[in-house]
């Protein structure tokens, strides 16, 4: 570079210095260009001379340097690949506020997830807290709790009956012991609940069937004494039948609904909060619909855990709904099949 500068201005002082001569000498010899006075004449020599010496020195420094090839014989070339540059930093810039956007929504979205995950740890903690009361009080029965039941015919005997009765006693006396609750001798509970007992089984009708069961009429902890249990009784009915559409209260609470809709792409942990509110929503309807036994007495963790890989699988949002397959009665068995399926 400084190599090219120290050429330019020697072949620039060069330059000079041969045209003030050639002036200074053909302004001596008068010379004259045909038509012209001599003095125009060295006027258009000194002109020419100065046209050379730019013509001299672009072609020099074209010779010596890149850069000055470039901007000469290139400029438009340069010119188009900066529009070109220009146009393409538009689009990327295009790109990139797209991207912020997404980014944008991605950050919301992980704000709700977060907010959601902190909703749940708070219900957990609240379960795991009401969990650790209830073994702290050691809660055995709740008050209107089932003990249990049988199912009396209108063509059995009365010493059938009476055997149903009295093995029904004892079978809540064996029970109960066995969870740290005391009873009272069988005799003496017999002679209370006989004559109720008995009593009810003149409702019968031909062709009928009377559930007949006993409850608890308070709380009862463990080493206390199941003191007193009432007793009632109903006409066994069909309260579903085989094909009947499962419907209970929709989570809006704006009608009926026969699903909910779960989210399998979210954690295990979710998903099943999700499954038990959902039981929870059956096991309601079926007892306002009269059904007194638990529904899911035969649904243990493994089948939840089922339960949930079928639905993680999926990997998106279903919709889970109750498929009763056989006729229900208000003593079940609860026949039912879950069904679900992507949205």
């Amino acid at each position: 570079m400084y190599f090219n500068i120290i050429i330019l201005l020697i072949l620039s002082g060069v330059l000079a210095y041969v045209g003030d001569v050639l002036g200074r000498k053909i302004g001596k010899m008068r010379i004259s260009i045909p038509g012209m006075r001599p003095k125009t004449t060295a006027i258009v020599i000194s002109i020419i001379t100065g046209m050379l010496i730019t013509i001299v020195t672009m072609a020099v420094l074209a010779v010596f340097s890149e850069e000055v090839r470039i901007a000469l014989f290139k400029i438009e070339e340069i010119r188009r690949d900066r529009e070109e540059l220009t146009k393409k930093l538009e689009e990327q810039k295009s790109v990139y506020d797209s991207i912020e956007i997404e980014y944008a929504r991605a950050l919301e979205v992980l704000k709700d997830m977060n907010e959601s995950k902190e909703k749940l740890k708070a219900e957990s903690l609240s379960l795991e807290k009401t969990l650790q009361i209830k073994k702290l009080e050691n809660v055995v029965f709740q008050p209107e709790e089932l003990l249990d039941y049988v199912v009396i015919s209108s063509d059995s005997k009365p010493v059938e009956i009476e055997k149903q009765y009295t093995d029904m006693v004892g079978r809540v006396r064996s029970a109960s012991e066995q969870i740290g609750v005391k009873t009272r001798p069988f005799e003496s509970i017999w002679n209370q609940l006989r004559d109720p007992l008995m009593e009810t089984s003149k409702k019968l009708k031909p062709k009928e069937e009377l559930v007949v069961y006993l409850k608890t009429t308070q709380r009862v902890m463990v080493g206390e004494y199941l003191e007193d249990v009432k007793v009632q009784a109903e006409m066994n009915r069909i309260i579903y039948k085989k094909g009947d559409r499962f419907v209970f209260e929709s989570p809006s609470g704006s009608g009926d609904t026969d699903n909910v809709v779960i989210d399998g792409a979210k954690s295990r942990e979710f998903i099943k909060i999700e499954l038990i509110k959902f039981f929870d929503k059956v096991r309601t309807k079926l007892k306002n619909d009269g059904m007194i036994i638990e529904p899911f007495s035969g649904f243990d963790s493994i089948t939840m855990h089922d339960i949930i890989n079928d639905i993680k699988q999926k990997n998106s949002k279903i919709k889970l709904s109750i498929e009763i397959t056989g006729d229900v009665s208000i003593v079940g068995p609860f026949a039912f099949r879950i069904k679900f399926y992507k949205i």
